[in-house]
């Protein structure tokens, strides 16, 4: 099995080098590292903790199946203002990456 796991991690793998801090309602691109042996087809992401307080994860719009970015909602004073979100790749054969973890911390206005 670990053999097969390696196996697995030199077809596709995702990283997310660096977690984003940004002001409250600001736009912050995702930088993502993906290594795709047939392409990458896609990445879905588990953002509903960022969802559920105005947030989200999108698409930059681009060509590019690795341009995302983070909309920031509001900063909620008092609250912990950290929001954990998901992602996995998914490459044009359907295998799929491990889940990488973004830590995404909204600052209040003028910060």
């Amino acid at each position: 099995n670990i053999i097969l796991e390696y196996k697995k991690q030199d077809i596709l793998s995702l990283n997310i080098p660096h977690d984003i801090n940004g002001t409250e309602h600001s736009t912050q691109k995702i930088q993502l590292i993906v290594k795709s042996k047939y392409g990458l087809d896609r990445i879905v992401w588990d953002d509903s903790a960022l969802r559920s307080q105005g947030g989200q994860i999108q698409h930059g719009g681009s060509q590019s199946a690795q341009d995302y970015q983070a909309i920031l909602p509001a900063y909620v004073q008092g609250g912990s203002n950290i929001y954990k979100v998901t992602a996995r790749a998914y490459d044009r054969n359907g295998n799929s990456s491990n889940n990488v973890q973004l830590t995404i911390t909204v600052l209040p206005n003028g910060q």
